[in-house]
């Protein structure tokens, strides 16, 4: 029989972005919780801790999968609270180099493009990356963006937000917290460089139907 799980490890098998990630964590439960089953009230814990973060060297955490096992539950002296060690799957997402992935432009600018897949934002392709010869000139509709285009057999293909973009991952980065921030742009833990340039199948999907 086929269980909810088994389907779940068969899709992440398949789709290389994602992967399972065995974690061990030691934690306290609050006194409020104590309420709750145990197993609820860590799994709570653990979302709170890890969901929606990036996880440096890993990747971003999309969900606790599973809790394999719980041990301990001692209160020590001046925290009276029960502290646990838990092993449990974190739902990851880090696609490897090389891998083809489909996302929607976020931004254009001079530098190249942002991309983004709903639930990560942190996605750029640089100007060295777009197909050759690309050139961009200024969006009028929209103020301090530019519009990317690919000169390819004499006819232009324009880069314009209303298809899916397919691009290669280049590399897969996670940088240092800054000491300072001297950029105007927020700092993001986790950053994928993706590049246009092949021999064909990359940029939006119009391009190739």
């Amino acid at each position: 029989m086929v269980t909810f799980i088994n389907l779940f490890e068969l899709y992440f098998n398949s789709v290389n972005m994602f992967s399972l990630t065995k974690l061990e964590h030691t934690l306290r439960l609050q006194p409020h919780l104590l309420s709750l089953p145990l197993n609820e009230a860590i799994k709570g814990e653990l979302e709170g801790l890890f969901v929606d973060k990036v996880i440096a060297n890993l990747g971003l955490c999309i969900s606790v999968y599973d809790i394999a096992s719980i041990d301990g539950g001692f209160i020590f002296a001046n925290e009276g609270a029960p502290t646990y060690t838990v092993k449990f799957r974190l739902i990851i997402f880090r696609p490897f180099v090389g891998e083809i992935i489909s996302a929607r432009l976020k931004e254009s600018n001079a530098d190249g493009l942002r991309l983004s897949l709903g639930f990560f934002d942190d996605i750029y392709i640089p100007e060295l990356l777009m197909p050759e010869p690309s050139h961009a000139e200024p969006d009028s509709e929209n103020k301090g963006q530019v519009k990317w285009t690919w000169l390819f057999n004499d006819e232009k293909y324009l880069i314009d937000g209303y298809d899916e973009i397919r691009f290669r991952v280049q590399n897969v980065k996670f940088p240092e917290i800054p000491k300072e921030q001297k950029e105007l742009k927020p700092f993001a833990p986790m950053e994928i460089i993706g590049s246009l340039a092949s021999d064909g199948g990359l940029g939006p999907i119009s391009w190739w139907i």
